[in-house]
């Protein structure tokens, strides 16, 4: 019972590894305490000291087709409550139908870091720049709330800030709140306001995602969306919608699978469709 007790403390100061050595002595004395061994296999579940995520897709905007390297991000764990990354993100340049017809990339370096302010609010902030072409260089700044609520409720808020000398200024803010249906699925609704400088008015998105998630941290996620885009008054189909399914699978404690497939429709019969896999190397 007290090293039950003390490993609940780690886990709660966010010290993984601690938490791990005290339950691993609690199955050397019984090897069939059902808490420890519980608790032990929720810890796989968690983000290790060091991991490395690398994403490659293939995106289809209107009639054009692109395949490369999307995202690469390191992240570890430098304080107990101080887990640091860095990021380097090709998203637009499959995905951003202008980019793609001119074979242009849009490419993004990001560093950011991610802290438990309290047992009740975890923070997320981030800084970038954007390296658009005619050398136009765009500072990125996003950041994200979330607060956890008794229940397994959570409310999340947060937003990105994009700007730069040569580049319209465009901002988003989202507010979204976990419902947990069961001790495995839940719901999680979201709302998008967003902007770009000089368009003729703001864009509105509405999103519902659904998450099953296993204790060993097998995980999908479905989700469907619409909204209204900031195009001029005078487009009758300013309609958005769309649908994604991801999937996580931890194929052993140091390598998982993710995968993504995404399909969204937008003003003036823009279409896309993306399918991107994915590989987290733990350490």
């Amino acid at each position: 019972e007290y090293y039950i007790a003390l490993s609940q403390e780690y886990l709660k100061e966010n010290n993984v590894k601690r938490a791990q050595t005290a339950m691993r002595t609690v199955l050397q004395i019984d090897k069939t305490n059902a808490i420890a061994n519980q608790l032990l296999q929720s810890t796989y579940s968690l983000s290790a000291p060091v991991e490395l995520d690398i994403w490659t897709g293939y995106s289809k905007t209107g009639e054009i087709g692109s395949f490369n390297l999307r995202t690469v991000q390191l992240s570890g764990q430098v304080a107990p409550k101080w887990r640091m990354f860095a990021k380097y993100d090709n998203s637009l340049t499959l995905d951003l139908a202008s980019l793609v017809r001119t074979n242009q990339a849009a490419q993004a370096f990001a560093l950011g870091a991610i802290t438990p302010v309290s047992h009740q609010w975890t923070s997320r902030l981030e800084y970038g720049v954007r390296l658009l072409p005619s050398n136009i260089t765009q500072h990125i700044f996003s950041t994200e709330q979330v607060w956890f609520l008794p229940g397994r409720y959570s409310l999340k808020g947060g937003g990105f800030f994009g700007a730069g000398r040569q580049v319209n200024r465009e901002w988003l803010s989202y507010v979204s709140i976990r419902i947990p249906v069961t001790s495995g699925f839940s719901l999680e609704p979201y709302y998008f306001y967003s902007k770009v400088q000089d368009a003729p008015k703001a864009e509105n998105r509405w999103m519902l995602n659904g998450q099953l998630k296993n204790p060993r941290g097998f995980e999908i996620n479905l989700g469907a969306l619409y909204g209204k885009a900031g195009v001029s008054y005078e487009v009758v189909d300013n309609d958005i919608f769309g649908a994604y399914i991801t999937g996580l699978a931890p194929f052993s404690k140091f390598v998982w699978g993710m995968a993504s497939v995404r399909y969204e429709k937008a003003p003036f019969n823009t279409r896309l469709t993306a399918m991107t896999l994915g590989i987290k190397i733990r350490v």
